[in-house]
Parts: structure tokens; sequence; C-alpha cells
């Protein structure tokens, strides 16, 4: 590994930190850092690692110009943690490659605190409307992997290289117990690992979509439930693009068809991944089983989604009876007048 020292910038040690971290993480974790790098080198890129101050950290957490490079909206908070998180671990890796910064140094990003005033973003699940929409468009390619996302919640790179021996259909269980990676333009299977230890599982298969299952088996042609339509195979990352785009042009055409209106909608496989969730919510599954579902590592990250969807039900609770004492109020002034 190329040796660097307190001479070196912050852009030349997160440089080599991507490097070191590139076949260690996952496709979408390494984009993450990159993209928390590059807002970081925009503030302290050209600085040697020994002149940058909590104070210069702190300037760049609450800085004005922190904006999505694609949509130019500011930051959530979860990406200006990302961002400080970034720079402690630049320092921490320094520190591990070059044992003489760490005597020298201290690290000016542990512990500084994220702006209150930061946006929290929430991946929203598609209405129940959409929901119905989605189950009762049968008619394309990818109405099986839609279905798989939204009532087993998968994640995209669970549901890739799932396979026909993965369905138990006498017990109703899907077994998962294997991922994909993105190396360039293919995903290359990792049998027996996943995102984490937990995301090995078993999920209980609904009737609505068992019954789908076994209706497209005998029809089935490559070992894979969602194989490239192209080649039978497993999917590549352009191939899979070029497929969910043609189903959401297929379902909005379909829509707007049928309901007449100007809007398009868009949704991803994660917002699937959280309409799962809050279908566990609505239908009473407790906290623990949904962590078990979903393959959540700590069911923390589960009780923050139930605890935000409670919220929500509380808050359209209180609109539906302020709507309702506003009638029967009004009607009886009406009535008195």
């Amino acid at each position: 590994m190329v040796t660097l020292d307190e001479n070196n910038t912050f852009q030349e040690w997160a440089e080599l930190f991507l490097i070191y971290k590139r076949n260690k993480v996952s496709n979408g974790f390494f984009k993450s850092l990159r993209s928390a790098i590059a807002h970081a080198n925009d503030f302290l890129g050209m600085s040697p690692l020994t002149e940058i101050t909590p104070h210069q950290v702190d300037e760049v957490l609450f800085s004005e110009k922190l904006f999505n490079y694609r949509n130019h909206k500011p930051l959530s908070r979860k990406s200006i943690k990302n961002i400080r998180d970034v720079i402690s671990n630049i320092y921490s890796f320094a520190f591990e490659n070059n044992p003489q910064l760490a005597i020298r140094l201290y690290n000016p990003a542990k512990g500084r605190k994220l702006p209150s005033e930061a946006s929290v973003t929430t991946r929203d699940a598609i209405s129940v409307m959409w929901q119905r929409e989605l189950i009762s468009n049968t008619g394309h390619p990818m109405y099986i992997p839609v279905m798989i996302f939204m009532l087993c919640g998968l994640r995209r790179g669970e549901l890739i290289p799932l396979k026909w021996t993965d369905i138990d259909f006498e017990t109703q269980l899907l077994s998962i117990n294997k991922t994909v990676i993105e190396k360039g333009n293919t995903f290359v299977i990792k049998s027996g690992k996943a995102k984490t230890k937990t995301s090995i599982r078993k999920i209980p298969i609904p009737m609505l979509l068992l019954s789908a299952l076994k209706a497209s088996l005998p029809y089935a042609t490559s070992e894979f439930i969602c194989p490239n339509p192209n080649t039978g195979g497993i999917f590549t990352p352009s191939s899979w693009g070029k497929s969910w785009k043609d189903y959401l042009d297929h379902l909005n055409k379909c829509y707007l068809n049928k309901q007449n209106k100007a809007s398009l909608f868009c949704f991803t496989p994660q917002i699937l991944r959280h309409t799962y969730a809050t279908i566990l919510f609505n239908a009473g599954v407790d906290v623990l089983s949904a962590a078990k579902f979903l393959g959540h590592s700590n069911p923390e990250t589960t009780m923050k989604i139930y605890t935000h969807l409670q919220k929500e039900k509380v808050s359209g609770a209180v609109n539906l009876y302020n709507v309702y004492v506003e009638d029967i109020l009004s009607t009886s002034c009406m009535k008195a007048g």
C-alpha cells in the first residue's frame, strides 16, 4: 500500500481509503462512500490532514452549500451524518496505516454534532390503491419480481439470484441464502452470504403470491425465478434497469388509460420493501417477527419504521376526528340558526 503522511492532503488520504474499501464493501455502500467523500472534498480536499480542525468539520456539516448533486436539494440528516462519519473513518484509516499520525494528531470529526434542522428522509410506502393496481396488473414479465418485493420484502440483491429451488411450496416458505454484488455490468452471486447474518432467513409466502408462483412454474425456462428476459440467465445491472423502466412505463400507460390522468408514478424496489414493512405493521405483526422477515440486523431499525408509521396513523386519526367534530358542530349551528 502507498505510504502517506501528515503532509498529504485530505483528498489524497480519501483516495487511498477508497482504494482500500473498493473490494471490501458492497457496490451500493461504496457509492455512498464516494458521494460522501466528494462532498467532504469540496471543503477539505486540499487541506493537509494536520490542518483540519473540529471547527472546519462543523463548517462542512452546517454549510448551506451542501446540496444533492443530482436534484440540487439540501442534503438530508442521514447524508450529512455519512459525511461526518466518512471524515472520521478516513482519519482512523490514516492512524492505522501511519501510527505516528495517531501520536501527533486527533480525529476532528469524532463526536461532532449534526444540524438539528436538517431534513429526515423517509421512504413512503405506496398507497393501498397502488398496491391493488400492482396486484391486478399481471401483464408484464416483471410482475412476479414486483410481487416478491412488495409481499416478501426482499432487497434487489436478494431477488436477482433467487431460484425456484428456494421456494418450499409445502411449507409456504421462501429461503433467502444468497445475494449478488455488482462488478461492472455483471452481478456476481455470493452463495451463503448476504448483507448481514440476519439477512439469511426464511420468509412466509402469502397465498396470493404463492398462487402466482405456482401458476408461473410450469412455464419457467430458467432456474432463476426472475431471469433476464434477453438471456434467461441472471440479470445484468443494465438489463435490470431497462426491465424496471419498461415495467414502470407499462404500468403508468395502463393507469393513464384507465384513469385518464396526466400524472406519472415512479417507485423503486426499496420503496416496495418499505411497503412490505407497512403491510406487516397494518397486519399487526410484532416488531421482532417483522425484523426477522425483513432481515434487519438490529430490531431498532424495524422499530423506527413502526414508530414512524404509528405517528402517521395517529396524525390521520386526529385529522379524521377534527373533520368529524367540525361537521357535527357546523351542522348543529346551521340547524340552530
